[in-house]
């Protein structure tokens, strides 16, 4: 459409789309889809070619038939002349009268005609002879000659044939007057013969040399109709060749896109040997580029040739399979790319996605492990007096966690390019200096009281500060999906060197997991000993007392209780100084050290029962304080393996925690990007269908044009693509073809629309010239107007020489001063009318000045051509002007079906807006406002309507209409159209009134089929059509009050 507003297609965004892929798919969707595109152009060039070398083949036969007619006639032209010359006149008959003389006759008698008729016998009988041979010469060696014609020369042949045997037969033997008279007859009835022969020869001859030169006409004719075809094939070989060098410059920034990619971090040999391809293609691609431009500075010198020489038969076309094999291998190089790039990411994409698999399931097991050892932690912290130096530890580790953690996002949000980043900022800044306030403040006493509310807070404010710049930071995230890519390819890098540390925390985990068992197992083993040693000594006790009583009689028991002691005591100092041997914690153990230190007594069978008593009991008091340090020194190695097991415990949640949030983040990362890319198919969807609803109304305008539309009804029978949800890489190829659908529709609209403007600029210039020719006629209406008023103009300077006679009359007439005051007065009456004519003449000037000007400004207006020459052009809507817009329909659509109830238009659109401000308002007094429009059907003439406004009508009703014109036309068979032209007028208080002029149309049901069959889906569908004419015919011009 010429006059409606179009929308522009992003195929900008749609190449920032295929980059933000990150693999860059870039031109065509596939192998197939190039294919099939190179077959489509293979063929249609075929076509092109074929027809070019039919019509140059045509051109040559053409030529060569023309040539033959021109030889054929040049030789028709001298058989012609040669006939010609053979014409006999009445030199004959005068050569014969003067031969015989009355003397003569007087002297030899009747033998005084045998000689002059003999004579003329023999001429006669000579150029019939001559005759028959040149018919003869004719007919035998001409083939171009039309069937009447040879028919024709062969019946003369035959009668000269004919009349030379009756030549032969006439006698010469004159005897009386009648024998002379009779041979006389006979040969002037023989050249009778002749000369009829003859002539009728020469009107055949110049009959068929006029159908020569008829037939070499035709033939240069349609030489010169095949010559416009010559061109216009040629002009689209030449698109074509075009159009290659296009999808070159797209292979081109494609590749070179596909060499900005780090392929080296995916596989480096794979990258190297993509990159090298990539840098091969490159120069082919500049080798076939330049090759098909010569091509084309070829073909294009042979039209300038051809011009040159007024001869296109031999115009220059090109290679088809050299073009074809060119460009079929730089697409099969692309395609061998493209593929290698798709292969090389979706292997990387399948390793990635199997290492969050299993970084998944490590993270489960860890959690697992996790779970189990915090339950260790909390029955440990139950019997440990430590956990509360541990819960201050790892309320200053949560602090000053949660310090680092805030000031990360504070420093993020405020070098975000969020308006109010600097606020959220701000906030964030007071909840961290809360939190370093909070490090005097608490202890693990009161930090119920004072910790965790400041906690709780700061986390709330981060919480929903996050949450806002979420919100508004995501639109920006959504267009930089290139940068969420790259860094999901580094978030990756950083799980697989995460998963490492991992690997070695969860192998620390076990190892400290085995020494804290083993801690345990010896710690039970020990109290077990412990507890025997214990009964053993409340054993050696109850003997020693009874000892007591026995010592004197029983010497050997003290003895063997001794003995039993002394063992305990070995073995109990023998683990005690294995323990210090096998401890590396930098726990104080001097306590034991010392009681390792100590000597044990020695028994003596010699001394007195009592002496041997007090050596038992301080073996066994020496045994009891190194049990008590050795099981000092145990609890002291347990509490500190489990002070290093919780701090490690602390560290692996802090990881854990933070791997969980890269998880988080990647699989938001993946979430954006998906949808991302559904926003992104179906914005393109929608604007596909657009673009098909358009492409479809203007290949049904360029049908009313007769205009080919073949190529955009092929793009329209393409079938919609499903739209894959969840694989990325169909969705990419979704969104590659959708592109190039979309590129390749819009391409052919444009063209058929420049086919449609070209064929309506020539109908407008004729609605042009036939309004000059309304102007013109107003032009000599004011040109009959200027010569009344020329001739006012004379009457009066008449009457002022008049007034001058009677003033010289009455000089003589009356007195002197009687004279005066006449001359006075008449001077004055004289002046006066001077004046009168004067400003007569300037306001007569001015007006026809404005009138012009006022003339030349409304004709030559923008919105005056749109409204009155905008038949079969227009939008759905609206007409593509100032005043215009897409909601006129809905907004002044009510008032068309008010002056005609029960229908509703199919398209209204306002042409022109005025607003008037009037006069202060006069109680009881209506609003008075003059309207003038063109009224296009009675030679442009401005007409004028009166309209009064009551003051109370304008504050209740606020918006009413009143009707200019209406027409009812039948544009086509069995369609009535309605059209109504109005003046919507709005009462918008202070600032006055603002008159809007509309025109809509309705048109009736339109007999004919407009429903859409889609061969590829099966579906059919309305699409209502209105290719009716569209105009006004009444627009208005000006409004004022009165």
């Amino acid at each position: 459409m010429k006059l409606s507003r179009k929308r522009n297609l992003l195929l900008s965004f749609a190449g920032a789309l295929l980059l933000g892929t990150g693999i860059g798919i870039g031109f065509g969707t596939g192998k197939t889809v190039n294919q099939n595109q190179i077959g489509f152009l293979s063929s249609k060039i075929n076509s092109l070619n074929f027809e070019l070398q039919q019509y140059n083949q045509a051109n040559k036969v053409a030529k060569l038939k023309i040539n033959n007619l021109k030889t054929q006639s040049e030789k028709l032209q001298l058989f012609v002349k040669d006939l010609n010359e053979l014409n006999l006149s009445s030199e004959n008959l005068s050569d014969l009268s003067s031969k015989i003389t009355q003397e003569k006759v007087s002297d030899d008698g009747f033998k005084a005609f045998e000689q002059p008729f003999s004579t003329w016998k023999s001429n006669l009988v000579n150029k019939i002879s001559t005759l028959n041979t040149t018919l003869k010469n004719l007919s035998s060696n001409n083939d171009s000659l039309s069937g009447e014609t040879q028919q024709g020369i062969n019946t003369s042949l035959n009668k000269i044939k004919e009349l030379l045997n009756s030549l032969e037969k006439i006698a010469f033997a004159f005897t009386d007057t009648n024998s002379v008279i009779k041979v006389f007859e006979s040969i002037q009835k023989a050249q009778n013969t002749f000369l009829a022969q003859l002539t009728n020869i020469i009107s055949l001859i110049t009959i068929e040399i006029s159908k020569h030169n008829q037939a070499t006409n035709e033939l240069n004719e349609e030489i010169a109709q095949r010559d416009e075809k010559i061109k216009e094939l040629v002009k689209k070989l030449t698109n074509q060749l075009n159009f290659y060098l296009k999808l070159i410059s797209r292979l081109r920034k494609n590749l070179k896109q596909f060499n900005k990619l780090n392929f080296e971090q995916v596989d480096k040999t794979t990258g190297e040997k993509i990159k090298t391809k990539i840098n091969k293609t490159l120069k082919l691609l500049k080798s076939k580029e330049t090759h098909f431009k010569q091509l084309l500075d070829q073909i294009n010198q042979s039209l300038v040739d051809a011009k040159n020489d007024n001869d296109y038969s031999s115009v220059q076309s090109y290679d088809l399979n050299e073009v074809n094999k060119g460009f079929e291998k730089i697409v099969n190089e692309y395609d061998l790319i493209r593929s290698s790039v798709i292969s090389l990411y979706e292997k990387n994409n399948q390793e990635r996605g199997l290492q969050i698999v299993n970084l998944q399931n490590q993270n489960n097991a860890l959690q697992s492990q996790i779970d189990t050892l915090n339950e260790q932690k909390t029955d440990l912290e139950q019997n440990l007096e430590q956990t509360k130096n541990d819960l201050t530890n790892n309320l200053a580790s949560i602090l000053e966690n949660q310090i680092t953690t805030l000031s990360g996002i504070e420093q993020t949000i405020r070098n975000s390019n969020y308006l109010d980043s600097e606020t959220l900022a701000d906030n964030l800044q007071e909840q961290i200096n809360s939190l370093n306030n909070l490090k005097d403040k608490y202890n693990n006493e009161n930090y119920k009281e004072t910790f965790i509310p400041t906690i709780k807070q700061a986390l709330t404010s981060a919480q929903n500060a996050i949450e806002q710049y979420k919100q508004n930071i995501f639109e920006p995230l959504k267009s930089d999906h290139q940068r969420t890519l790259e860094s999901l390819n580094s978030t990756k890098e950083e799980l697989v060197s995460t998963q490492s540390e991992l690997n070695a925390k969860n192998q620390e985990i076990a190892n400290t997991q085995n020494s804290l068992n083993a801690v345990r197992a010896e710690l039970e083993q020990n109290k077990i000993i412990l507890t025997k040693t214990q009964e053993t000594l409340r054993t050696t006790q109850s003997q020693l007392e009874g000892l007591n009583t026995q010592i004197t009689t029983n010497k050997i028991q003290a003895k063997a209780v001794y003995d039993t002691a002394k063992a305990l005591y070995e073995n109990l100092k023998s683990k005690a100084q294995n323990f210090l041997r096998s401890i590396s914690q930098n726990v104080n153990f001097s306590q034991l050290s010392t009681q390792l230190a100590e000597v044990s007594p020695t028994f003596d069978d010699n001394t007195t029962l009592e002496q041997n008593q007090a050596t038992i009991k301080s073996l066994i008091e020496l045994s009891t304080n190194l049990n008590n340090a050795y099981q000092s020194a145990l609890q002291q190695d347990y509490d500190s393996r489990t002070t290093t097991l919780n701090n490690t415990i602390s560290s692996l949640n802090g990881l854990k925690d933070q791997l969980q949030r890269n998880i988080n983040n990647l699989i938001q990362k993946q979430t954006n990007l998906s949808s991302s890319l559904n926003a992104n198919i179906n914005s393109l969807s929608r604007e596909y269908t657009d673009i098909k609803t358009k492409a479809n109304k203007v290949k049904n305008k360029a049908k009313q044009w007769q205009i080919d539309v073949s190529r955009i009804e092929k793009l329209l029978a393409i079938s919609n693509l499903n739209n894959p949800r969840n694989n990325l890489d169909e969705q990419i190829n979704f969104i590659n073809e959708y592109i190039t659908r979309i590129s390749n529709l819009t391409t052919e609209v444009f063209e058929l629309q420049n086919k449609i403007i070209t064929k309506t600029e020539k109908r407008i210039t004729k609605n042009i010239a036939d309004q000059d020719q309304g102007t013109n006629d107003q032009i000599s209406a004011l040109n009959n107007s200027l010569r009344l008023k020329e001739q006012q103009i004379n009457g009066l300077n008449k009457r002022i020489s008049n007034l001058i006679d009677q003033i010289n009359n009455k000089i003589w007439e009356t007195h002197l001063d009687e004279k005066n005051s006449q001359i006075s007065n008449l001077n004055q009456q004289i002046k006066t009318l001077e004046k009168q004519i004067e400003k007569g003449r300037t306001d007569l000037t001015e007006m026809t000045s404005k009138y012009t000007e006022y003339k030349n400004l409304i004709f030559n207006s923008d919105w005056f051509s749109w409204a009155t020459t905008s038949e079969n052009y227009y939008d759905e809507w609206f007409f593509g002007n100032a005043y215009s817009t897409d909601s006129d329909k809905d907004k002044y659509g009510k008032f068309f079906t008010k002056f005609n109830p029960g229908k509703k238009p199919q398209i209204v659109a306002a042409i022109n807006s005025i607003k008037v401000l009037p006069a202060k308002h006069i109680k009881d007094t209506p609003f008075k406002f003059k309207i003038s429009y063109i009224d296009l059907n009675d030679n442009n003439k401005i007409k004028t309507i009166i309209k009064n406004i009551s003051y109370l009508d304008a504050l209740e009703r606020n918006e009413y209409a009143f009707s200019i014109s209406k027409r009812i036309e039948e544009p086509e068979d069995g369609v009535t159209q309605i059209t109504e032209e109005f003046v919507v007028v709005k009462y918008m208080n202070n600032l006055g009134f603002e008159f809007t002029n509309v025109v809509a149309t309705y048109f009736s049901d339109i007999p004919r089929d407009n429903r859409l069959f889609d061969e590829m889906t099966g579906i059919t569908y309305e699409e209502p059509e209105y290719d009716l004419p569209f105009r006004a015919k009444n627009p208005v011009v000006s409004v004022v009050t009165v």
